[in-house]
């Protein structure tokens, strides 16, 4: 089996995970061991692109040993250990649609991530192209079209009986989705900055 490249969703979830990438990777870790401040952002981004996908594969593949993302909750310092069961709590109806637990709260998640990293890659000196921080703009806007994600967004995790069309799930969550393409970028941004200008 190859590998799954860091950012790449599929519905199998105990196939990859934070742990599939080597830890100063992911984190973006300097020659001299300094962790620039975005990479703990685009850790957590990862956590909840993993945990809707996970949530999103089991739906479509029940699997009574999905991989759980507990100890990356439990690093990042997210206190909700509810999150731990999206994936065995998403199922698939019968008329095509999927619900996954604190749909609306995971996706507020990420897209609040994905504001704070635009924000620091926007900073004076940071290094990041113009053309790059438009892009993450554009991300958000695509994000917040799906409608699941709005000044209605709650603040913490809450079940409700929210079904999603297949089809929607897949643009966010397939191999190819939006999600999977936010995370390559943000990691493509964080070895950007770790490089520094002129790299």
């Amino acid at each position: 089996m190859n590998p799954t490249p860091p950012g790449t969703l599929r519905p199998h979830a105990r196939e990859r995970g934070p742990s599939d990438a080597p830890a100063g990777a992911l984190l973006g870790e300097r020659r001299d061991g300094v962790l620039p401040p975005i990479a703990l952002e685009i850790r957590r981004l990862h956590y909840f692109v993993d945990l809707l996908g996970a949530g999103y594969g089991h739906a479509l593949r029940p699997d009574p040993m999905v991989r759980s993302l507990r100890a990356e909750r439990i690093a990042l310092g997210i206190d909700l250990p509810e999150l731990d069961t999206v994936p065995v709590w998403s199922i698939r109806g019968s008329d095509g649609t999927v619900s996954i637990p604190f749909i609306e709260f995971i996706l507020g998640q990420i897209r609040e991530a994905l504001d704070r990293i635009r924000a620091q890659a926007d900073a004076p000196r940071s290094g990041v192209s113009r053309e790059t921080i438009a892009g993450l703009g554009a991300l958000i806007r695509l994000l917040d079209e799906t409608e699941l994600v709005g000044a209605a967004t709650p603040s913490l995790p809450r079940l409700a009986d929210t079904f999603v069309p297949e089809e929607l799930l897949d643009r966010l969550c397939g191999p190819d989705g939006l999600l999977a393409g936010m995370v390559r970028q943000c990691e493509a941004l964080l070895d950007a900055m770790v490089a520094g200008p002129g790299h």
